[in-house]
């Protein structure tokens, strides 16, 4: 009969994966239902080490996060190498190497998907395609290979762990909800801009550096959030729609904002400070806004030259794109209520969702708009989740609704 040599045992888990170490005699690795990452010495019968997001420790007190954050399914040490490789339900493949001085591992590589449902994805050119997930990460996927995929970094993650003691869900940016960008300044400032869930702030990412550069918050409150973000052509400007209506420009450059956009505003553009949850120095009446309802969609159409916004109280309006004057208010006769929406650059043509589960299309050119549809498109049996135009030939339309419909 077979006998029991020596038994380990973890806390509160069930152990789902198990490997030998070839290199160094008397050592198994054991994965978890819960990410964790286990090293044990057979012959002293003890726990050698723990494995944490980036390398092994001695104590489970120095685990500030699991290697996963699900179950591991898989433990693999490469033949004649000191290579151990994990994969586990959270999409992550990881590779470390026990080959240091002190024999513990470390990781050299890791390949990770999102996990969890997709928030949003935009094509930052014809190469690769920005991605963001409720695991709150933005990743960078290259069409054709995949050695040129990354996530963009948030910042100094791990060494913000070790000072605050909290996990990284606490620390990393809630999961973002719209993208935004302009490969004209790719290499000068930020050339990719986020908004998130149940947060006021923008996020403005460099592709060259793959990091966070900015965050700012166009109002200071808690009770409403970003609805809506484009980045006109030239890649100076951002436009930032909020559930409370007002409407925002950013300086991408200079990395503050620019003007809040109202009805009445002194001249030039600028205002006194604001009260009432409008920060910056920039507002000249908290209570005044762009739109009496929240903003729903917003473009730069008219050769970068006029921003177009449109919203749940039913009105498309026409702004300058550097005065930021009020050019007309257009009643469409509809609410907006679909924060997806797209341009058709040669025409000025915005399409928006509306609250009848229709596409329509309206013209954004000062001069001719009128608030009549251009187009009407119908079909969905539910509320538009996102919509996208054909960048090649500017002649489908592709758009999705909340019935799991594509169309």
């Amino acid at each position: 009969q077979d006998k029991v040599v020596v038994s380990f045992h973890h806390n509160d888990t069930s152990v789902t994966s198990v490997c030998f170490r070839e290199d160094v005699e008397g050592q198994v690795i054991s994965g978890t239902t819960h990410g964790e990452v286990a090293v044990w010495d057979v012959q002293e019968r003890t726990l050698q080490g723990l494995i944490s997001r980036t390398k092994q420790v001695r104590s489970k007190e120095e685990v500030i996060d699991s290697p996963h954050t699900a179950a591991v399914h898989t433990l693999l040490w490469y033949p004649g190498t000191e290579m151990m490789v994990s994969a586990g339900g959270d999409n992550a493949l990881l590779q470390f190497r026990f080959d240091t001085i002190d024999g513990l591992g470390l990781l050299v590589r890791e390949r990770r998907g999102h996990m969890g449902s997709c928030t949003a994805s935009h094509f930052y050119n014809s190469d690769l395609v920005v991605t963001a997930g409720a695991d709150q990460a933005l990743r960078v996927t290259h069409v054709f290979s995949d050695r040129a995929s990354w996530e963009l970094s948030q910042g100094k993650i791990g060494k913000r762990q070790r000072d605050t003691q909290q996990s990284r869900d606490l620390i990393k940016l809630s999961p973002a909800t719209a993208l935004a960008s302009s490969t004209h300044r790719n290499y000068q400032w930020s050339s990719l801009v986020s908004i998130h869930d149940c947060s006021t702030q923008l996020c403005g990412w460099r592709m060259d550096t793959r990091a966070l550069e900015v965050k700012l918050a166009g109002i200071s409150t808690t009770m409403h959030s970003s609805r809506c973000v484009t980045v006109s052509q030239c890649g100076n400007f951002a436009m930032i729609g909020y559930s409370s209506g007002h409407l925002v420009s950013i300086h991408l450059q200079n990395k503050s904002i620019r003007h809040f956009l109202q009805h009445d505003k002194t001249a030039g553009g600028q205002a006194n400070t604001g009260v009432g949850g409008v920060g910056g120095g920039h507002a000249k009446d908290a209570n005044k806004t762009a739109h009496s309802g929240s903003v729903e969609a917003v473009q730069v159409c008219k050769g970068n030259t006029v921003v177009a916004s449109c919203g749940t109280d039913g009105n498309m309006i026409l702004w300058d794109l550097l005065s930021t004057d009020l050019i007309r208010i257009i009643n469409l006769g509809i609410a907006v209520t679909t924060t997806s929406s797209c341009l058709h650059p040669e025409s000025s043509f915005m399409m928006v969702g509306c609250i009848d589960f229709t596409i329509r299309a309206f013209s954004c050119d000062p001069d001719v708009a009128d608030g009549t549809p251009l187009r009407c498109l119908a079909g969905h049996s539910s509320s538009i989740t996102a919509m996208a135009i054909t960048p090649d030939t500017f002649q489908h339309l592709v758009s999705a609704s909340s019935d799991s419909a594509l169309m």
